[in-house]
């Protein structure tokens, strides 16, 4: 099963593990190989990477970097091979990262960390972690024909809305997600609902163009909570561009289709306990860190 993760935990290394880092390095035939080296004046590589010593840490940064912008140059730090399990765990399992897929994984991983072979591990780490293959399975790879879109020009001039749920009644009364995407930016926002009347559907809808303006055009598929008549007064008033989804084909709104689907994931692994499962509403804003 995946490691713990505290509430407090972040992806940034924290202070034990950079000293247990410090630690294994001096032990790792590699790290001090490369020490050597660096004593030496020069690598045998002259392709690899820039590794310097800092405070007893042994660090690298790229050699495109532009050293003439300091604030652009990533330093980061050597993992030894004895701890890339445990630093995977850690940018893979926590609890703002929320079990990632591969390439956002590899990612946030070359962001602050440098070992060898480092695409093959994350990929097999990923790949044999069973919390994501327990849950979100196997997606068959049937394409449908691509159609050409219209495209956006501006944020939040067209956008997306759908309803998640019934999920576990929460000890406020929330069982459902009401979940907007932008079309332009994929900016995400999700909220806590008690039902899916009309009028608990308008009142965050309100609340989402009170902060990011209203957009030109509106995607739904064909709920009745979308499409009532005081929905569609609302719409009118506010010249709002209606566009309804064909029925029986969620693919045609795939945007959010697969944002709910990363939602509920996302919300499964942080709430695998069933004590907290009533708490999901609280783990909304965790989930939609990463996006």
């Amino acid at each position: 099963m995946s490691r713990p993760v505290a509430l407090a935990e972040i992806v940034t290394p924290s202070n034990t593990l950079t000293e247990r880092i410090k630690i294994h390095q001096q032990h790792d035939p590699k790290c001090q190989l490369i020490k050597k080296f660096l004593n030496n004046g020069q690598l045998p590589n002259p392709k690899s990477k820039l590794f310097f010593v800092k405070e007893g840490l042994l660090m690298c940064t790229d050699r495109k970097a532009n050293f003439n912008d300091r604030s652009q140059i990533l330093k980061k730090l050597v993992v030894p091979l004895t701890l890339v399990k445990e630093v995977l765990g850690l940018v893979h399992d926590s609890i703002t990262n929320a079990h990632q897929g591969f390439q956002r994984t590899l990612r946030r991983v070359r962001e602050q960390y440098y070992w060898a072979n480092m695409f093959n591990r994350v990929l097999n780490y990923v790949k044999t972690c069973p919390s994501c293959a327990g849950k979100k399975g196997h997606r068959g790879q049937k394409l449908p024909p691509l159609q050409r879109v219209p495209i956006t020009n501006r944020p939040f001039e067209k956008i997306a809305m759908d309803a998640v749920g019934p999920l576990p009644l929460t000890s406020r009364g929330m069982r459902y997600i009401l979940v907007i995407s932008d079309y332009f930016t994929r900016w995400p926002e999700a909220y806590g609902l008690t039902d899916l009347k009309s009028e608990s559907v308008a009142t965050a809808f309100e609340d989402f163009f009170s902060i990011h303006g209203v957009p030109d055009r509106l995607v739904t598929d064909r709920g009745t909570n979308f499409l009532s008549t005081a929905m569609l007064s609302v719409y009118e008033k506010l010249g709002i561009r209606k566009h309804t989804t064909t029925a029986y084909h969620p693919q045609s709104d795939g945007l959010v289709e697969r944002l709910n689907a990363t939602l509920i994931n996302s919300l499964s692994h942080l709430m695998g306990d069933n004590r907290l499962v009533i708490w999901w509403v609280i783990g909304i804003c965790s989930c939609l860190l990463h996006f």
